[in-house]
């Protein structure tokens, strides 16, 4: 990585929630390449549990109703306000 400046700091896990782990790590990057850096690491970090067969939970919801409109209405709003937010 050519944008990469330095190493940094694994500073271990942030929070572990519901649907996520969250790790917290320092990294030098040259001006303006901080994000492109970021969506590299998230990669990388994605492909090593994907290789070491870590999966993590996310929500799901079942709804029994007969294909009853209302009941799907509600069912698609539960799952909108149950989605977990995206990392920054």
């Amino acid at each position: 990585m050519r944008d990469f400046a330095g190493y940094g700091a694994s500073l271990g896990v942030e929070q572990l929630g519901d649907f996520a782990v969250q790790i917290r790590l320092k990294m030098m990057t040259l001006p303006g390449e901080q994000f492109v850096i970021r969506r590299k690491a998230y990669a990388m970090i994605k492909k090593a549990f994907d290789e070491n067969g870590i999966k993590f939970a996310f929500p799901t919801v079942q709804v029994a109703g007969e294909g009853d409109p209302a009941t799907a209405a509600a069912a698609q709003h539960a799952l909108e306000l149950n989605r977990p937010v995206a990392a920054a």
